[in-house]
């Protein structure tokens, strides 16, 4: 049977990337490579490949077929909660300025014990995040 990958799904951890190809039927395939800061890149093409070898399709055959990309970059994520690497701005949907002051994407607390909830309402890091400063900037104008 002839696949059709339609969607490409990679989330690059701060271990392991993982990718998840979906076909036109809805069938899937899950690949596994080391992630690679340096050149998340290749991370993102041998998880990829990876996955792509249970349908027996090389990396030029099925991409083209993608029309659906999700990224979630656990790795990206980090580095700019921890402020490391290039400096970047960020622009944050009005109302939702404290996400990266709390450090968190959208995430569910099903299943964590309380004190792992209670974490994020705890937990601070220094020095603050510059949004401090711009937001301070921001209320003198």
């Amino acid at each position: 049977m002839a696949r059709e990958p339609r969607v490409l799904a990679i989330d690059a951890g701060g271990t392991m990337t993982d990718t998840f190809i979906v076909d036109r039927e809805g069938a899937f395939v899950v690949g596994k490579a080391q992630t690679t800061p340096e050149d998340e890149a290749r991370g993102f093409m041998d998880s990829t490949r990876d996955a792509l070898r249970y349908w027996d399709l090389d990396v030029e055959a099925a991409m083209p077929a993608v029309v659906s990309g999700i990224y979630s970059g656990t790795a990206m994520l980090n580095r700019l909660l921890e402020r490391k690497g290039r400096r970047v701005g960020l622009i944050v949907t009005g109302g939702m300025e404290d996400m990266l002051r709390l450090e968190r994407g959208i995430q569910t607390y099903l299943g964590y014990p309380y004190s792992d909830r209670l974490h994020v309402a705890t937990h601070y890091h220094v020095p603050t995040p510059e949004v401090d400063q711009v937001q301070a900037m921001m209320a003198q104008s």
